[in-house]
């Protein structure tokens, strides 16, 4: 057995998918990846953008994923522009079959905060990753449905053309997600650690991945609503955390990406008021 507890004859491949608009969070999510972790991992370059800034990884390779042709279906219109790109991990996998063992695939809307060595092993199981709090178990196959941005593959059969079939037939919410919920029947779940979304879960204490899902990130916040505010004590420690990578990195990203963190950062202040204001209310009931 290695040192990350897993059989040296076990081949594991570890990857996200850039795309010329995540570029600056993709540098912060793998710089900070490389921080804790020393497992190699690949960048799947989606479209073309310049790659030396990467450079400086030296565990990093880059590698360019290939045509998908995913057909378009009137029943998704808002992933017309997008398809390509979310299906990205599906093609994938396909391709590492017969040369590794394992997947392992991360989103780069995200930080490493803590070592994931552990996860490199050997499952039961073919499908593992963290559940969608929101998601009804008995509504895929009696299973937990898992979110995508982190997760773990066991390599098998090809998905691809099952996943053009999937998309023809059935209304989708998160087309990669969905397929690989419903289509792969033995799933298992992973600790929260590993994928924790402040936009889903409470705050816990052992965190080695946050994952900012849905449309609530820290560089692309464009206003608060309700469940932000209701929930603004684990969405401001997650942020606090990302905020303070994104000013220890500053020479890492552009101007640009770090102003925009910046405005994001001071639209939250008024969640800081809000939370100022409620623990002194409940410290003067509590008195």
């Amino acid at each position: 057995m290695s040192r990350m507890g897993y059989s040296e004859n076990t081949r594991y491949k570890c990857f996200c998918v850039v795309d010329s608009n995540y570029v600056e969070p993709a540098l912060l999510a793998i710089k900070s990846y490389f921080e804790h972790n020393s497992f190699p991992i690949t960048l799947y370059m989606f479209d073309d953008f310049d790659t030396s800034r990467f450079e400086q990884f030296k565990n990093l390779t880059i590698e360019k994923v290939g045509d998908l042709d995913v057909p378009y279906y009137d029943h998704y219109p808002s992933y017309k522009d997008s398809i390509n790109l979310i299906s990205a991990k599906i093609k994938i996998f396909d391709d590492l079959i017969g040369k590794y063992d394992y997947a392992v695939c991360f989103d780069v809307d995200s930080i490493f905060t803590g070592n994931v060595d552990e996860i490199f092993k050997e499952y039961e199981n073919d499908l593992m990753g963290v559940p969608e709090l929101w998601a009804a178990e008995d509504a895929h196959r009696g299973a937990k449905y898992l979110n995508v941005g982190f997760l773990i593959y066991k390599l098998g059969k090809p998905l691809l053309e099952e996943y053009k079939k999937f998309l023809s037939n059935t209304w989708v919410l998160f087309p990669e997600q969905d397929f690989l919920s419903y289509f792969i029947k033995n799933r298992e779940v992973l600790p929260l650690k590993y994928n924790y979304m402040p936009a889903g879960y409470p705050i816990i204490e052992d965190i080695r991945f946050i994952h900012f899902s849905s449309l609530i990130k820290p560089f692309s916040l464009k206003k608060l609503n309700f469940y932000i505010v209701k929930h603004s004590k684990r969405y401001l420690e997650a942020f606090d955390i990302y905020f303070d990578y994104v000013s220890k990195n500053r020479d890492l990203i552009s101007d640009s990406f770090y102003n925009t963190c910046l405005s994001v950062n001071k639209r939250l202040s008024i969640l800081r008021q809000i939370n100022f204001r409620r623990d002194n209310e409940s410290s003067n009931i509590q008195r």
